[in-house]
């Protein structure tokens, strides 16, 4: 399973460089790795476990099985709305007198994991398609200009480099765009095609699936038609024929279970949800696309909303200068390069092409502009085809003008190695497709959250852990064990047992085991409990009870909403992984030990004060992208417990506390509420027609070893997650203090890092924003205490000795104060 699953990880990682949307990415990455999960588990829930228990007379249970399997079974839809029990044996089974127009035939389960599998592969189709069109271009352009620790020299022959790109092929990205926009046009017909596929799979049941879920539960329980139960039934009716002795068909009825369906229910509500928010969000963005193409003031606005520190008065200009393609080039760079870097080179390249037009130079006529432009294009759409064809028109242009080669040649050998890089990585991509849970588990060198977001993702890896354990146990084990009088096989009992609800008398729950019931909670249904052993006892029986009977339809769940409050759990340190982008690391220039040359280590100081000072006040949105993953991070613990609560019928929230209680109690008096909310032993009844066509009631008490690791799992989980809430909350009453108390964070910085003397802190503070704030004190975290303490210095002594950026009277938050 490690290898089966891993490599999937490699899908979720943000991208260091972005070439298209948040949704676009939804669509082809997560949905792609949701589907292909889903059909790995149903696949080997397919061929390791049962698919499917027969039960019939006359034939090998083995034969009768795989008959039916591979063929197809059938139930009656209006046997759905009669009473179970009295008037059919189950929903949907019931004796059809030969009436074949009133079947409903179920051919599609068999399908379903292969279904799933295509799904995946169509949704991935558009990701593929972009990056072969795409290229790398945009990787190619910013030329490691997403982050600024650079010598001035390096990025000022960046910049003109790109910018005489920009210049020489000004209106020639049209195709880049649209091709773009087709793909995203592709992931919203991709959706509702499948929809409408899926709905034609499941015999127009698909539409209103989850709609229909909906209002089942919020329908009380004896009066409700289970949608999920009609759409993948657990029992089905199949019929077998054979030849008998004289030469005569005989007919062999076979009521059917099909415990794979329990599995293919949960997966299709959750897709059918997720597709709808996906199409809804795709045909928004579709619009907003619209939006884009028709009215170019909306443009700049958007420019400007990803490049704050750019004047609008640049992005209104730039944008009324270029076409959609040149423009979207633009936007593509906003969103990765280095924000400063960015603002200088938007504004010169905006003059630039001012003074083009002016001059009305566009080299179109000029044979080796023309040469060379023409040439940088065709090599830009066809490298990843043909690099020899490439290389030689390449070599045949060289005699060219050389003014413009020069321009344009930095440019292509950057792009030969970005496009070789990036072809290779696709091939490892492919090749590594199944590799490990490593990046869940790898504990990196760089610190760049807080001990919250690190615990989110430590118990995202435990609950991970939980639920492959209890997968392992409910496929490959035997989560249920029945004892029954009748003839019916054992396999089958147990498979119905499991894939439907088991129950118990909570009256029962107070009874002796051995004296006046079998076991806690199982008994006769109208069994009333004479004596309440004490007072506590029936209380949390009168607490818990809704009725005379419980039923439990949880525990096949459990392995599933443990996966998803694992993904939950890990969302909050996921989102700031690409909010951060690398710019802790990118700081530290392996300056965490301090191993290096003096010479080396001056110049790496210097460029990193350099960062700091001109990127001062700049990093507010920074910080507060994190603040608002540690919120994320306390909603997600309080909102998981008390959706648990609701999980669990009202039986989590005081579930620790009730333990301890027990565990306090005398022993003779005491009831176990882990039994209560995992019993181990519970009833199940079974029913079928018997030989004259009566209902038979068949009674069972079933044993489920798979609750005893739900028990600890969960009491172990309700105890951390009162830890975690509790530290959460306190993580956010920090943050709003750091955020509103300068003085805090002076006081902080000095009992961090006592190394620094209290005037340069106290300087820095008053001269910066809080966003600078947490900058600094997440490079103390990294850095080498000396080298950091230099640093610091430095930068106090700068702030102090000039005003930063030429701005008098620039007031920082401690000066505000």
């Amino acid at each position: 399973m490690y290898k089966l699953l891993g490599s999937l990880s490699q899908y979720l990682k943000f991208q260091e460089i972005k070439t298209d949307s948040m949704i676009f990415r939804m669509h082809n990455i997560f949905t792609t790795v949701l589907l292909l999960m889903c059909s790995m588990i149903i696949t080997a829930t397919q061929y390791v476990g049962s698919p499917i228990a027969c039960i019939s007379d006359g034939v090998s249970a083995k034969i009768i099985n795989t008959y039916c399997w591979i063929t197809s079974t059938f139930t009656m839809p209006d046997a759905f709305n009669r009473q179970n029990g009295v008037d059919v044996a189950h929903p949907g089974i019931a004796n059809d007198f030969g009436d074949f127009q009133a079947r409903k035939y179920y051919t599609y389960y068999q399908w379903v994991c292969f279904c799933l599998f295509f799904q995946a592969m169509f949704c991935y189709f558009p990701q593929w398609l972009w990056s072969i069109w795409e290229g790398g271009l945009a990787n190619t352009l910013v030329m490691g200009m997403n982050h600024s620790l650079q010598p001035m020299e390096t990025i000022k022959n960046k910049k003109n480099i790109l910018m005489k790109y920009l210049v020489t092929h000004i209106r020639m990205h049209n195709t880049y765009v649209y091709r773009y926009f087709i793909c995203e046009a592709f992931c919203l017909v991709n959706v509702f095609l499948q929809m409408y596929t899926m709905n034609r799979f499941f015999g127009g049941d698909f539409m209103s699936y989850g709609l229909d879920v909906l209002k089942l539960s919020d329908t009380a329980q004896d009066e409700r038609v289970d949608k999920m139960v009609y759409v993948f039934p657990r029992v089905t009716k199949c019929i077998f024929h054979k030849y008998g002795p004289s030469g005569t068909i005989q007919q062999h009825d076979s009521l059917c279970l099909l415990p794979l369906n329990i599995v293919n229910e949960k997966t299709y509500i959750f897709i059918w949800f997720w597709f709808w928010i996906l199409g809804i969000a795709l045909a928004a963005l579709f619009f907003y696309r619209l939006a884009l193409i028709s009215f170019p003031m909306f443009r700049a606005r958007i420019l400007h909303a990803s490049a704050r520190q750019l004047p609008i008065e640049v992005c209104k200009s730039i944008s009324m200068k270029v076409n959609m393609g040149d423009w979207w080039i633009l936007y593509i760079l906003s969103t990765n390069m280095d924000s400063l870097i960015y603002r200088d080179f938007l504004t010169e390249l905006t003059k630039k092409i001012g003074d083009s037009h002016k001059r009305s130079i566009i080299p179109y006529d000029s044979n080796s502009a023309s040469l060379t432009s023409r040439n940088t294009v065709i090599w830009i759409e066809k490298n990843h085809q043909d690099n020899n064809r490439v290389n030689k028109k390449t070599d045949k242009i060289s005699s060219s003008s050389s003014s413009s080669i020069s321009s344009t040649s930095s440019f292509q050998g950057w792009y030969r190695k970005r496009s070789k890089k990036n072809h290779e990585k696709r091939e490892v991509k492919i090749i590594d497709a199944v590799d490990a849970l490593y990046f869940l588990f790898h504990v990196s060198r760089t610190k760049s959250d807080g001990i919250l977001l690190r615990l989110s993702q430590f118990t995202a890896v435990i609950m991970l852990t939980f639920s492959v354990i209890l997968s392992a146990k409910q496929v490959v084990g035997n989560p249920i064990d029945c004892v029954h009088t009748k003839d019916i096989p054992v396999e089958a009992f147990n498979a119905y047992c499991w894939i439907h609800s088991t129950y118990f008398v909570t009256g029962a729950m107070l009874g002796v085991a051995g004296v006046n019931v079998a076991f806690p909670g199982v008994a006769p249904s109208f069994f009333i409990s004479s004596k309440p052993r004490n007072s506590y006892n029936q209380d949390y029986v009168n607490r818990r009870g809704d009725g005379n009977i419980k039923i439990i339809k949880y525990y096949q769940w459990i392995a599933i909403i443990l996966l998803i409050q694992a993904i939950l759990f890990y969302t909050p340190r996921w989102l700031w992984k690409g909010w951060e982008g690398g710019k802790i690391h990118a700081l530290m220039m392996d300056l965490d030990i301090g191993l290096c040359s003096e010479v080396e280590k001056k110049q790496k100081k210097k460029m990193l004060l350099d960062y700091l000072w001109e990127n001062l006040c700049y990093h507010n949105w920074w910080a507060y992208r994190y603040y608002l993953c540690e919120v994320l991070a306390f909603l997600n613990v309080v909102g998981q417990m008390f959706l648990m609560n609701r999980f669990f019928d009202g039986a989590f929230l005081t579930f620790g506390i009730d333990v301890l209680r027990f565990l306090e109690s005398d022993q003779e008096d005491r009831i176990d509420p882990m039994i209560y909310v995992f019993p181990r032993m519970t009833k199940c009844t079974f029913y079928k027609y018997g030989v004259s066509g009566e209902v038979e009631r068949h009674d069972a008490v079933c044993i489920l070893p798979l609750n005893v690791v739900n028990e600890k799992i969960y009491v172990f989980l309700w105890f951390w997650f009162l830890f975690l809430g509790i530290l959460s909350l306190l993580t956010v009453l920090y943050r709003i203090v750091i955020i509103f108390s300068p003085r805090t964070r002076v006081y902080l910085l000095r009992f961090r890092f006592r190394l620094v003397k209290r005037e340069a802190v106290e300087t820095i503070v008053r001269r910066s924003k809080v966003g600078d704030w947490f900058l600094l004190y997440m490079l103390g975290e990294n850095l080498d205490t000396i080298i950091y303490r230099d640093v610091m210095h430095e930068l106090a002594h700068k702030l102090s000795t000039r005003h930063h950026r030429g701005v008098s009277g620039m007031k920082g938050d401690l000066q505000e104060a």
